[in-house]
């Protein structure tokens, strides 16, 4: 019988919390909202988000029952009265402009997090916590502690005390059971249906995927192109190590095999002739994909680099590297070997056991996946079958066979005669003897041999052969070879040089950060948007880490990397165009960090106050797309300030003023002053029309247009919004030409023809236009080489709205 007590008292606790959410929530919500849109200004309200709500209706966000409480069809005034808890946090979020905690509007804000958009948030969530728990029935310890958390989010909302002590101890009568387990029901039928909702949008999408492949003529995306470097063509003593890593390939189908052995032992030239003869086998058909792990230390690093190997087309890495090499493995069908050299820094470092496990997941995911990796540690795993191939020093024989390789004169072959003592000093290390026998061409063996053996207790044949080499040459060949940081190692431990390495280093990274303005402009041309991130693929490796070598001088205040980036500030008129380019080409947590380190040098270097407005603007934009709202509104009131302050630098700097007043009107329209973001939209064009002739103007007119359109159609004004979109793609199409920004138009455009119609989806003849839009999107996002870009997703998902 106690045990049928508790199940019912335990059943009680439940509808009780379930009571204080729906009562206590709602009338907290409501009461919050009424004081921001009040009975006598709702309906105008309302009606001026119409299409915005319109979108959420369409989108399923809004159901029938609810659409009829916003817009009777009595033709009454809405009543915020007859508005439910699920709807009331809807407008909140939607039409009150409100800037939400820091962790967003669907996650659980952080307990220090006091503000009432905070405790909005948190009467959803545990609402949604609720949903799950009701149902099996709640502990009295549970309760105490869930009711003590939802009354204090209410009473900081402004619900009276004592309502909620009336609410804990008020019997439950039948009809208040029975209504609370109504709204319930239908709390959890709200989320089944958004779960049906989004699995009709990913079959949508999948099928328009199709579509659009069939229609581009594209070849299957699960085909795979082999990757591979320059063949190596002459290799000597190493056919049995080659064959031995092929046959556990292909016949023992092994995760793995590592390739090890010491520095210079060849283990590269292995990988590199086991590539090509598993990508030129005809009977074990696999596609081979080579990617260099070199100076790569983290996971990430890892995969964006695997990743590029994959696609070399790809003009950014995804924001999650690993999920997205997962989310591909998972697409193919065929045999697929990844070649992965030089991965000891990687197993070396604090992240080896998520590199192994990047690994694994690959191989548990599909086993015709398999790795040869080279190393000079093995490395294990329980999970994963791995086979090592050590390389042992080469036999006397094929030792003098590489030795003399390197020797093309026929006449200084036919002399040498101490091959055997140099292969022994080089202690049949491929590599050593490479570097030595290139030098039989300059110097005799005599020679070579004394020097040699200048430090015979040195085991090191290898770093003994570069010291060979080093010393040989005259004082302005070492100095060369050290500014071109061949064997920075070595070098570094020459304290007479050591200057001359960091020298380098400067000069390289001076290099490389002055490309970013070329390809800046690259971008900003027309039809050379591709062909800008190309280039920064094509190096990449350099580009990421001198930025990263910069950004950790900018924090250390190193007046090397201060002077760098003066001189790049110095350079271009518009900064922002150089950060825009960047976004395109880094990972976001990169371009971000690089950002903000450089807006901080701007601003405490007191670098032109235009160029620190641009930046500040660029700022409060990744932290409005990230969610963090009171940063948004901090970066934005910084940079209005530093504006106000310095009339005459924007008074020369009109680019930069017309990219201000665009950030400032947008974020106008953020805080729900909608007639002041019009002006100041209108107020940007000007600036625009009366200075066409300077640099990027156009952009920025085009910018401009885009988000003016954006706002007029939000303000129901669907004919201007119409002709500004269209100005914008026209001024495109003109100005870039075939670029991701005159993608953006068409997508924006498609969505305006698919959402403006008044109370359903466009007629029959506006989808028509949106098909035809976002098709015209995707092809030219296709041609960027941006097929599989995030971008793409909205279109796909809306072209799947249209069918």
């Amino acid at each position: 019988m106690s045990a049928v007590l508790e199940a019912s008292e335990e059943k009680t606790n439940g509808t009780r919390l379930a009571r204080l959410v729906i009562d206590g929530g709602t009338h907290a919500l409501r009461t919050l909202f009424c004081t921001m849109h009040p009975p006598a200004t709702l309906q105008t309200v309302v009606s001026k988000n119409f299409l915005r709500l319109q979108t959420l209706k369409l989108r399923r966000a809004i159901s029938d029952s609810q659409w009829e409480a916003l817009f009777p069809s009595s033709g009454l005034p809405p009543d915020a009265k007859t508005f439910d808890i699920t709807l009331l946090h809807l407008l909140l979020r939607e039409i009150c402009y409100l800037a939400g905690p820091g962790t967003g509007w669907n996650n659980l804000p952080i307990d220090s997090d006091v503000s009432s958009d905070a405790n909005i948030v948190r009467i959803k969530c545990y609402r949604n916590e609720l949903c799950h728990s009701i149902s099996t029935g709640i502990t009295n310890a549970e309760f105490k502690d869930k009711w003590d958390k939802i009354s204090s989010t209410l009473v900081a909302l402004g619900l009276d005390q004592k309502e909620i002590n009336r609410l804990k101890t008020e019997p439950i009568d039948h009809d208040t059971e029975r209504r609370v387990k109504a709204e319930v029901k239908q709390w959890t039928l709200d989320f089944e249906t958004q779960m049906y909702n989004l699995e009709q949008e990913v079959k949508q999408m999948k099928t328009e995927i199709s579509k659009i492949q069939e229609a581009f003529g594209e070849k299957n995306t699960k085909e795979v192109l082999n990757s591979l470097p320059d063949e190596v063509l002459e290799v000597f003593g190493r056919s049995e190590e080659i064959e031995q890593v092929i046959k556990t390939i292909q016949t023992e189908r092994v995760a793995a095999v590592v390739i090890t052995g010491g520095p210079g032992f060849g283990k590269s030239t292995v990988a590199n002739k086991v590539a090509h003869r598993l990508a030129g086998n005809q009977h074990y058909k696999t596609k081979v994909l080579f990617c260099s792990l070199r100076a790569k230390t983290t996971v990430n690093d890892v995969a964006t680099a695997i990743i590029l190997s994959c696609n070399k087309n790809h003009s950014q890495p995804p924001d999650n590297p690993q999920h997205w090499l997962l989310n591909w493995r998972k697409q193919q069908t065929e045999n697929v070997t990844f070649v992965l050299g030089n991965a000891e820094d990687v197993l070396e470092s604090s992240e080896r056991p998520q590199f192994i496990s990047i690994l694994r997941d690959m191989r548990t995911l599909a086993q015709n996946v398999s790795f040869v990796v080279t190393s000079r540690r093995v490395f294990k795993d329980s999970s994963l079958n791995i086979t090592e191939v050590r390389l042992k020093p080469l036999l006397p024989e094929d030792s003098k066979e590489v030795l003399i390789s390197q020797v093309k004169d026929r006449t200084i072959l036919n002399r040498l005669s101490k091959t055997t003592e140099l292969v022994e000093l080089c202690g049949c290390v491929p590599l050593a003897l490479c570097i030595v026998g290139s030098l039989l061409t300059d110097y005799k063996e005599d020679e070579l041999i004394a020097m040699l053996r200048e430090d015979e207790s040195d085991d090191n044949s290898v770093e003994k052969a570069i010291k060979t080499s080093f010393d040989v040459l005259s004082k302005i060949e070492k100095e060369a070879l050290v500014l071109m940081s061949a064997f920075p190692a070595f070098l570094k431990q020459i304290d007479e040089y050591y200057h001359l390495v960091h020298s380098g280093i400067k000069v390289a990274c001076t290099y490389f950060i002055s490309r970013l303005t070329d390809g800046g402009n690259l971008y900003w041309s027309k039809d050379t948007c591709r062909e800008s991130i190309q280039c920064f693929n094509e190096d990449r490796h350099n580009f990421e880490y001198f930025l990263k070598l910069c950004s950790f001088g900018l924090t250390k205040k190193d007046p090397d990397s201060v002077a760098i980036m003066e001189n790049l500030v110095m350079k271009v008129s518009q900064i922002s165009s150089i950060y825009l380019y960047l976004e395109m080409c880094l990972l976001p947590n990169v371009y971000v960090e690089f950002l903000k380190l450089s807006s901080d040098l701007l601003i405490s270097s007191k670098q032109p106050a235009s160029k620190q407005v641009e930046l500040l603007c660029l700022l409060g934009h990744e932290s409005r797309r990230a969610g963090n709202f009171n940063k948004y509104k901090e970066f934005q009131e910084k940079a209005i300030e530093v504006h106000s302050q310095n009339p005459e630098d924007f008074d020369r700097e009109k680019v930069s003023d017309a990219f201000f007043h665009n950030n400032f009107a947008r974020y106008l329209a953020y805080q729900g002053k909608l007639d002041e973001a019009k002006e100041k939209f209108d107020f940007c064009l000007r600036i625009c029309e009366e200075n066409l002739s300077v640099d990027y103007m156009y952009v920025q007119k085009g910018i401009i247009l885009l988000f003016a359109g954006k706002e007029a159609n939000r303000c129901n004004e669907p004919h201007k919004a119409e002709l500004k979109l269209n100005e914008a793609l026209g001024l495109y199409q003109k100005v870039l030409g075939t670029h991701i920004m005159t993608a953006w138009v068409h997508r924006y455009l498609a969505d305006f023809h698919l959402f403006h119609a008044e109370k359903s989806l466009g007629s029959p003849e506006d989808r028509q236009k949106s098909i035809k839009l976002y098709r015209e999107a995707l092809q030219m996002m296709a041609d960027l080489g941006m097929k599989d870009h995030k971008e793409c997703i909205l279109s796909l998902v809306n072209l799947g709205i249209c069918h």
